[in-house]
C-alpha cells in the first residue's frame, strides 16, 4: 500500500491495511492500518480511516465523507475529514462544494479549505476542472492565507494509467496584501493498480 499522493520518495509508505467491507451507502465503511514510510531511520505508522455516501431525500445531490485519524513515530498525530457535497449538472457536467479540515500535533492548529468546482468531461480521456478555492487557518482567530481560481485540464494519455494534468491557476495571498500571482501546475501521474477509479478524474 502506499499513500493517496507522495511528493518524493521519503513520503512513501508501505504497509497493510485491512479493508472495509460495509456498504458505505447504508453505514461507515471503516479501515485500520499500519506500516513504515519509507525513509532512514524507518518512521512507523498507524492509520484509521472511514467514509460513508448518503443520497439526500432521493435526490441528484450525494454527500460523501471522509475521514482519517494517524499516528507517526516523528511526527505524532494528525486527523483530517472531507466533506463532499455534490450533483450531476447533466450527462458532461458535475457540480462540488467540497470542505476540508485538518488538525496536525506539529503544527497543533486547524487548517481549512472551501472549494466550489464544476468538472466538465470533453471525451472519454479529457476532462475540465473550474474551482474556486479558499485556504484558511484558525488557532486564537481565523485568518483566510489564500483564495485562488483555478482552470484543470486532465487527460489520460495512456490506456488509463497514465494522467497529464496542466492547471493554471490566479492567487490572492494573504503574505502579499492579496496582490494577484499567477501559478501554473504540471504533473504527470502513473497509477500501477489493476482498476481505476474514474470517479478522481
Amino acid at each position: 500500500m502506499t499513500d493517496d499522493r507522495v511528493d518524493s520518495i521519503r513520503d512513501v509508505l508501505v504497509g497493510l491495511r485491512t479493508m472495509g467491507e460495509g456498504d458505505r451507502t447504508r453505514e461507515w465503511n471503516t479501515e485500520l492500518g499500519g506500516g513504515v514510510k519509507l525513509r532512514l531511520p524507518l518512521e512507523t505508522y498507524a492509520r484509521v480511516t472511514s467514509e460513508r455516501l448518503w443520497t439526500l431525500d432521493d435526490g441528484p445531490w450525494q454527500l460523501h465523507s471522509d475521514n482519517r485519524f494517524s499516528w507517526f513515530n516523528d511526527d505524532g498525530y494528525s486527523a483530517r475529514t472531507r466533506w463532499d457535497l455534490g450533483r450531476s449538472v447533466d450527462e458532461k457536467r458535475h457540480l462540488r462544494f467540497i470542505s476540508n479540515m485538518q488538525w496536525r500535533e506539529t503544527e497543533d492548529t486547524l487548517e481549512f479549505s472551501q472549494t466550489a468546482e464544476l468538472n466538465q468531461r470533453i471525451n472519454s480521456r479529457s476532462v475540465l476542472r473550474y474551482s474556486a478555492v479558499v485556504l484558511g487557518e484558525s488557532l486564537s482567530h481565523t485568518t483566510i492565507e489564500d483564495s485562488y481560481l483555478q482552470l484543470r485540464f486532465r487527460r489520460d494519455i495512456h490506456k488509463g494509467f497514465t494522467f497529464l494534468d496542466v492547471a493554471p491557476a490566479l492567487h490572492f495571498p494573504r503574505a502579499v496584501d492579496r496582490e494577484p500571482r499567477w501559478a501554473l501546475t504540471l504533473r504527470v501521474e502513473m497509477y500501477f493498480r489493476r482498476f481505476i477509479d474514474r470517479v478522481t478524474l
